[in-house]
């Protein structure tokens, strides 16, 4: 006999739980909900990367301009791509050594002469794990005339050749900066690194 209130026990079936393909269709499930925000957040990594690699280079570019324009003499400055830093009466030599490791780092180029300084070399964002090439170009305006009081004047009126021969008052400077967008790949093994220009005009109306 049954009484009443009493409720007698659903029966338990033992084919009840989830099945292999039910938790894998889940799992697929969930991970293409997550896809889509994985892609955007990995994008959005990369693209704050290589923006803050371009603003490095930007500011090295810079930095290296500046110094060429308002640190280093203009007899200083030889032609030639790259150029080469050097004074024959060795007063800038020390002024030479400190700035040529400031704009091309440890990597760049000594010649056989213990002053004498190519204007190319390697920089490194330790930080981030870029590296950067650097190089400068000098071109001589030894043909240019300037205008003083609506009169023209060449070079050689003005100043006395250098140790090349040339009466220069005004250098053309090209700094170049390229860059791989894969962290510590050299610039120069990569098959489409970036690149940036900055050109200027360096003249010694002094002399």
């Amino acid at each position: 006999m049954i009484r009443r209130g009493f409720r007698t026990p659903n029966k338990v079936n033992p084919h009840y739980g989830f099945a292999l393909m039910e938790v894998l269709a889940a799992f697929f499930i969930v991970s293409m909900m997550l896809l889509p925000i994985y892609t955007f957040i990995t994008r959005s990594v990369v693209d704050t990367e290589r923006a803050c690699a371009e603003a490095f280079a930007i500011s090295h570019l810079k930095s290296v301009m500046d110094i060429l324009m308002f640190q280093v003499p203009l007899r200083c400055i030889q032609s030639g791509n790259p150029c080469t830093l050097s004074d024959s009466s060795g007063k800038y030599n020390e002024l030479l050594n400190i700035t040529t490791r400031k704009m091309f780092g440890d990597g760049f180029k000594v010649e056989n002469k213990s002053h004498e300084y190519r204007g190319v070399g390697l920089i490194k964002d330790n930080s981030r794990g870029f590296v950067y090439y650097v190089q400068v170009k000098s071109i001589d305006l030894s043909d240019v005339p300037l205008k003083i009081d609506n009169k023209l004047f060449l070079p050689s009126q003005l100043t006395s050749a250098n140790n090349g021969g040339k009466c220069v008052l005004m250098k053309k400077l090209i700094v170049e900066i390229r860059w791989s967008t894969i962290k510590k790949e050299d610039p120069l093994l990569c098959s489409n690194p970036r690149k940036l220009f900055l050109v200027a005009i360096k003249s010694d109306l002094e002399s």
